[in-house]
C-alpha cells in the first residue's frame, strides 16, 4: 500500500510555514496555498514521484521552494498550475550540493497557464517538458532526454509569458532536443528591415558537453534569439524553426571538456551583439555542416564577428530574399582573416570548405586549371569551384548544361560554343561548390576557352541554399587557353597531366 505524504506550506506576506516528509516511499504531494510556500523534502532512500499544485485565485507571486536532503532519486514531478492568470514558480534544490536531487526522471509541467523553473541537481535529469522559463539553474550531470520549454497559454511576441531559458548550466551533455518555442506558433512572412519577432529566448547557457546526438537527429528550435550559449560540441541541427533564429553569442568551446566542434547544420536569421563573448560566432574545433544566415554579416561583435578553427562545410552569408545582403564584419578562419567576399585562400587551406555571400562568385583559386593558364594539351577534366554550393535540374533533357561552354581562336574572330556532344558537365559530388566539365574528346589546340553559367532556363546554375527561392549564381567569364607550342612547364604554363 502507497503511503501518500501530504504537505501543505502556507504562507502570508513573507512568512513561511516550514514542514519535512521523511520515508516517503512512493509519491509526494505538495500544495501551495497563499503567495509563498517552503518545504523541507528527504525521500528517505528511496525512489518517489512529486506531485506540486497551484489551485486557482492563490495570488500573483506563488513560489514553492522544496529543499531536499540525503540526495534523493526522484522519478516523476508532476507540476499543476490551475490559475488562469499567474505563474507557478517552483526552486527544486539542495540544502547543500550534495543533498541536491541526485537523479530526476521527468518533470512535467501541466494545468491552464504557466510554469517557472529553477533546479539544482546532483546528477542527471531525464527530460523537462512543458515548463515555460526554466532559470538559475545547475544541473550537475547529463540530460539524457530533451528540454522543452513552451508556453501553454496565448502569447505575444516579446512578451513576458515567452518561454525562456536564463542562467542556466548543464555540466554534462543535453543529448536530446532543446525546445524553446510556444504551442501553435504562427508563421511568420520574411519582411525585409523587419526584425524577427521574439518568440523565445536562450540566454546565458552553459552546456559543458555535447548538445543534441546526431544518431537522434537532435534540434534546437528558438524562434527568438540565442544570447551566449556555450556548449562543448554542438550535434543538433539549430534554427527558429517555424519563426526565424538571432545569434548573439554562440560559442563552441574547448574549455570545458568538449571537441569544438560543430556537427550539425545552424539556420540563423541574422547576427545581434553578445552580451558577454567577443565573437557573435565562435567554433573552436571545426565547422563539419553548413551556416546559413538570412542577412548581412556586419560589425555588430567588438572583434572578429565569426571565428572558426576548421572550416570544412560551408559559411553561407545572405541567404534571405531579396538576396541583398553584405559581408562587412571580419570572418576568420584558423586565425587568419579572410579578405571577403573574393578572398584568395583555398578551400583545402581552411580544411575544405568555403564562406560565400549569395549569389555566390567565382572562386578562382580552387578553379582548375586557374584563370588565364596555358595548357599544352586537352585537360582530362576542368573544375569550375564557387564561394558557396551550386545546383541545377539534372533531371532535364539538357540538364548537362548548367554552363555555357565556348571557344575562341588564338587567331581572333568570334566566340563558338562548343558542341554539348563533345563534353559532359554535372556538378561534384565531393564538393557540391565545384562543376565538373569532362571533355569527352580532345580539345583542339589554338584557342582560347571560356566558360559562363548558365543563367537560362530550368537548368540554370543557381545557388544551392534552403528555401524556396534559389537564385541564379552571380555572373562570371573563366577562360584558360590550350596551345600545343606553348613553351615547357614554368612561366605561368601548365600542363594539363
Amino acid at each position: 500500500m502507497r503511503l501518500l505524504a501530504r504537505l501543505v506550506a502556507c504562507a502570508i506576506g513573507l512568512g513561511a510555514v516550514q514542514a519535512a516528509v521523511a520515508g516517503c516511499s512512493d509519491f509526494a504531494h505538495f500544495d501551495v496555498v497563499g503567495e509563498s510556500g517552503y518545504s523541507c523534502f528527504d525521500a528517505g532512500g528511496g525512489k518517489v514521484d512529486l506531485f506540486l499544485d497551484k489551485s486557482a485565485g492563490q495570488g500573483q507571486i506563488s513560489l514553492l521552494r522544496i529543499v531536499t536532503s540525503n540526495g534523493p532519486r526522484i522519478g516523476n514531478i508532476y507540476i499543476n498550475n490551475q490559475d488562469a492568470v499567474y505563474d507557478f514558480v517552483v526552486e527544486l534544490i539542495g540544502a547543500t550540493v550534495d543533498e541536491a536531487p541526485a537523479s530526476i526522471d521527468l518533470i512535467q509541467g501541466f494545468g491552464r497557464t504557466n510554469v517557472a523553473l529553477t533546479l539544482d541537481t546532483s546528477g542527471d535529469v531525464g527530460t523537462i517538458s512543458r515548463i515555460r522559463e526554466l532559470y538559475d539553474s545547475n544541473i550537475r550531470g547529463n540530460v539524457t532526454g530533451n528540454i522543452e520549454l513552451q508556453t501553454q497559454g496565448n502569447v505575444q511576441p516579446g512578451g513576458a509569458n515567452i518561454p525562456r531559458m536564463t542562467n542556466c548550466a548543464i555540466t554534462g551533455d543535453l543529448e536530446g532536443n532543446l525546445v524553446v518555442a510556444p504551442f501553435g506558433l504562427p508563421s511568420e512572412p520574411t519582411l525585409r528591415g523587419i526584425a524577427p519577432p521574439v518568440y523565445g529566448i536562450v540566454q546565458r547557457v552553459t552546456i559543458g558537453g555535447r548538445l543534441g546526438t546526431l544518431a537522434r537527429g537532435s534540434v534546437v528550435n528558438v524562434p527568438g534569439f540565442i544570447r551566449d550559449l556555450q556548449v562543448g560540441e554542438l550535434d543538433a541541427r539549430m534554427s527558429g524553426g517555424q519563426g526565424r533564429l538571432v545569434l548573439a553569442g554562440l560559442d563552441v568551446t574547448r574549455e570545458t571538456g568538449g571537441s569544438g566542434d560543430v556537427n550539425a547544420a545552424i539556420r540563423c536569421y541574422g547576427l545581434s551583439v553578445p552580451s558577454v563573448a567577443p565573437n557573435v560566432i565562435h567554433i573552436a574545433g571545426a565547422l563539419r555542416a553548413d551556416v546559413v544566415i538570412d542577412r548581412s554579416v556586419t560589425n555588430s561583435a567588438s572583434g572578429t564577428e565569426i571565428a572558426i578553427g576548421s572550416l570544412e562545410g560551408n559559411l553561407i552569408i545572405g541567404a534571405g530574399v531579396p538576396f541583398d545582403a553584405a559581408w562587412l564584419g571580419d570572418v576568420a578562419v584558423g586565425g587568419e582573416v579572410l579578405a571577403g567576399p573574393r578572398y584568395p585562400n583555398t578551400s583545402a587551406s581552411l580544411g575544405g570548405g568555403a564562406v560565400g555571400l549569395v549569389p555566390f562568385e567565382l572562386h578562382e583559386a580552387d578553379c582548375w586549371p586557374e584563370p588565364g593558364t596555358v595548357l599544352s594539351s586537352s585537360p582530362r577534366e576542368i573544375r569550375v569551384a564557387h564561394y558557396g554550393p551550386v545546383t541545377f535540374d539534372a533531371r532535364l533533357l539538357d540538364a548537362r548544361m548548367p554552363v555555357v561552354f565556348e571557344m575562341q581562336s588564338l587567331a581572333g574572330g568570334s566566340w563558338v560554343v562548343v558542341d554539348r556532344r563533345a563534353y559532359r558537365a554535372d556538378v561534384s559530388r565531393h564538393a557540391n561548390r565545384v562543376v565538373r566539365i569532362t571533355p569527352l574528346v580532345e580539345l583542339p589546340s589554338g584557342f582560347i576557352y571560356r566558360v559562363r553559367p548558365n543563367d537560362v532556363g530550368l537548368s540554370a546554375l543557381r545557388c544551392d541554399i534552403p528555401g524556396p527561392v534559389q537564385p541564379l549564381v552571380a555572373p562570371y567569364a573563366y577562360t584558360f587557353v590550350i596551345d600545343a607550342d606553348a613553351p615547357p612547364i614554368g612561366g605561368g604554363v601548365r600542363s594539363a597531366r
